[in-house]
């Protein structure tokens, strides 16, 4: 615990995901007060083209209630 999953679109850098994962682990386990051993994180691309499908409609409208940030479209 906790873990996390991030659909992105394609074309961040290695350097850009190993920052991305490395301030979210640390923000996590700040705030959780949990060790860096107990988070996992997945990073998923999604194309744009499939952004509607597999993400808004898939994992957002089904399920407002689990949001605790929505986006703005």
């Amino acid at each position: 615990m906790p873990h996390i999953n991030i659909k992105h679109f394609p074309g961040i850098t290695q350097q850009q995901e190993t920052s991305l994962v490395e301030g979210i682990t640390a923000l996590l386990c700040d705030t959780l007060h949990c060790e860096k051993g107990a988070v996992s994180i997945a990073m998923q691309a999604v194309a744009p083209e499939q952004w509607q499908e597999k993400v808004v409609h898939k994992e957002i409208e089904t399920a407002t209630e689990l949001l605790v940030k929505k986006p703005n479209y």
